[in-house]
């Protein structure tokens, strides 16, 4: 994950179709985010809502995960 989500160098210089797969890991957004705030480059419009969703989704499978172990 840390190679193919601009960690080490920036997105646009990796394949336009790794570009978009790149998208799909949850360390991607954020950092874009980190990148935009630490360079003063502009934020890319899809870190924000793919953040939220990434949360949303983690927060609910580590609830139900719990909720297995704790209720039996």
């Amino acid at each position: 994950m840390f190679l193919f989500c601009g960690v080490f160098y920036p997105l646009e210089a990796l394949p336009p179709a790794f570009q978009k797969l790149a998208w799909v890991f949850p360390l991607t957004p954020v950092n874009s985010i980190v990148r935009s705030i630490s360079l003063g480059l502009p934020t890319q419009a899809l870190s924000y809502p793919l953040l939220v969703l990434w949360l949303v989704v983690l927060v609910l499978t580590a609830r139900r995960a719990m909720f297995r172990r704790l209720v039996k």
